[in-house]
């Protein structure tokens, strides 16, 4: 059969049969849509933010978060973020609490709570938009931020929760109950009065945790002060010389730790880390017990020279190197004039202890 070419006319009379649309023309289209689908989807993934006539500030709009001071006497308040930094700085306030959260467009600090009486019990916890999958926080990005301010009249229990974001909390000038802060992998950074009528507990998994105190005037000291901290592989430095803890617990398991303990006496303070180093410093002043555990992670005790301490060692392959101490038998050592007001226990299976009274080896 003859075939007819596409520019041969039609027979008069004969319809022209409907043509498809051209195969390369639906390709375009199709790849076209492709593109702007994965576009969406890697929208909503990174959860990049849209931004409104809102106050912005680079890529996410601030809001403001205030929270009237009312009738309340005494408050419990608790944060909790996934990926947000939480701030808390060393400003008051004549609110209860005042700040700002800056985060995507539709996202929120969620109130829930009461703060009608004498007592405010309140929680906040962040609220992101359907689809918003979280921050892009990558090649110099910026995470959303809680900064907070809260009334330093008022006692105040703190709870914080946050599961990547980083906390840096000043509570320094707080009139402090309690503080409870919990993270995943964001690093910890805590300034803490120097007051004894609180129970501090830190917890991080991968993150850093640093703790300090600010000198300030009071010098009581309660039985239930207690002070927690702990990391799975994050490094602690942790100084509490200028706080009054009776009670001190500091666990860890690759991340190293660095511990100034309180110049208390009734001391009871225990350590304990897997492979992570421990260097432990003890002030002038403590007296009590302190227990010190490691598998393969070095233990430097310090003390000062004048300290009346007595130590007890144990190792199965580790070293013991010892500076200044009078030794009592295979494992006992011991400084001063012989009345251990202050008792150390220190038990390693390889690693190495060294025992120093003059500051370092």
């Amino acid at each position: 059969m003859k075939q007819i070419s596409d520019q041969t006319p039609m027979p008069q009379g004969q319809k022209t049969p409907s043509q498809g649309p051209d195969p390369r023309v639906t390709r375009v289209l199709l790849s076209l849509l492709l593109i702007v689908g994965g576009l969406a989807l890697l929208r909503g993934t990174l959860g990049v933010p849209v931004i409104s006539n809102e106050k912005a500030e680079g890529t996410y709009v601030e809001r403001d978060l205030v929270e009237p001071l009312n009738r309340a006497s005494e408050a419990t308040l608790s944060f909790r973020t996934a990926s947000t930094d939480i701030i808390l700085e060393d400003n008051t306030t004549p609110e209860l609490v005042e700040g700002t959260y800056t985060g995507p467009k539709g996202a929120s600090m969620e109130r829930s709570g009461s703060n009608s009486g004498r007592t405010a019990d309140l929680n906040f916890h962040e609220q992101y938009p359907r689809g918003y999958r979280g921050p892009l926080v990558l090649f110099g990005g910026t995470a959303p931020r809680l900064r907070l301010n809260i009334n330093n009249e008022v006692p105040v229990q703190l709870n914080f929760s946050t599961a990547s974001g980083e906390m840096n909390l000043d509570a320094s000038h707080l009139q402090l109950l309690g503080l409870k802060s919990t993270s995943a992998s964001g690093d910890l950074r805590v300034v803490l009065p120097e007051k004894a009528e609180m129970n501090v507990s830190l917890r991080t998994v991968s993150g850093e945790l640093r703790v300090r105190s600010e000198n300030q005037d009071s010098k009581q000291v309660n039985d239930d002060a207690r002070f927690e901290a702990s990391t799975v592989s994050g490094d602690q430095d942790i100084e509490l010389d200028q706080t009054r803890f009776e009670r001190v617990s500091v666990t860890g398991n690759s991340g190293e730790l660095s511990l100034t303990l309180p110049p208390v006496n009734d001391l009871t303070a225990e350590t304990r880390t897997v492979s992570g180093d421990q260097r432990i410093r003890i002030p002038d002043g403590a007296s009590g017990t302190l227990t010190i555990q490691s598998t393969s992670g070095e233990v430097i005790v310090e003390l000062p020279s004048d300290l009346d301490a007595r130590i007890t060692t144990s190792s199965v392959s580790g070293e013991i190197i010892t500076d200044g101490f009078t030794q009592r038998g295979n494992n006992t050592y011991e400084s001063g004039n012989g009345t251990a007001d202050l008792t150390i226990q220190v038990k390693t299976v390889s690693g190495d202890i060294f025992l120093n009274r003059n500051g370092g080896l």
